[in-house]
C-alpha cells in the first residue's frame, strides 16, 4: 500500500510537472522551486505545535521549529537561485533539504518527545514522516520536466 502511495506521487508528479511546464512554461521554475519547500514547513509547524500540546519543554520545540524554518528558507532560496544556473540541482533541493531536516532537526526533536513519553499519542512519529516524504518525493518529482532547458538550434 505505501509503495503504492509513493508509486502515485512519482508519476503524479512527473505528469502534472510536464503539464505545469507546457501551461507555465520555464520562467516560472525558480517560483515552483520555491513553493517546493512547503511540505517541510508544514510539517514542521504541526510538528512543532504537536510538541507544544504534548508538554515537550520550550526550548526543545523552538530550536526544532527555528531549525526547520531555517532549512525551509534555505532550501527555497537556493533553489530559486539555482534554477538558470544549476537546474537539475535547484529540483533536488525540496528532496536534499527534507533528508537534512529528517536527519537533524526531527530526529533530535523525536527523542525530545520520546523523553516525555509521549511518543505513542503523538501522530507524527511514522505516518507523519511517510506523507512528509511522499510530498517530498511529489515536489521533486514535480520540478523535474522543469529542469532540462531547451538545447540551442544547430545551424547547419
Amino acid at each position: 500500500m505505501l509503495a503504492r502511495l509513493v508509486a502515485l506521487a512519482v508519476v503524479g508528479g512527473l505528469g502534472v510537472g510536464l503539464v505545469l511546464r507546457v501551461l507555465l512554461g520555464r520562467q516560472r521554475f525558480p517560483l515552483l522551486a520555491a513553493l517546493a519547500h512547503v511540505p517541510l514547513l508544514v510539517h514542521t509547524l504541526v510538528a512543532a505545535r504537536g510538541g507544544w500540546v504534548e508538554g515537550v519543554g520550550p526550548t526543545a520545540v523552538l530550536a526544532f521549529l527555528a531549525s526547520g524554518l531555517v532549512l525551509a528558507g534555505a532550501g527555497a532560496a537556493l533553489g530559486y537561485r539555482w534554477a538558470d544556473t544549476r537546474p537539475l540541482l535547484s529540483a533536488l533541493t525540496p528532496g536534499i533539504t527534507g533528508v537534512v531536516y529528517t536527519f537533524l532537526p526531527f530526529l533530535l526533536f523525536e527523542r525530545a518527545v520520546s523523553l516525555q513519553a509521549v511518543a505513542g499519542r503523538l501522530p507524527l512519529t511514522s505516518f507523519g514522516v511517510f506523507f512528509f516524504f511522499a510530498f517530498v518525493v511529489l515536489a521533486v518529482c514535480l520540478l523535474l520536466p522543469f529542469a532540462p532547458r531547451a538545447g540551442e538550434q544547430r545551424r547547419w
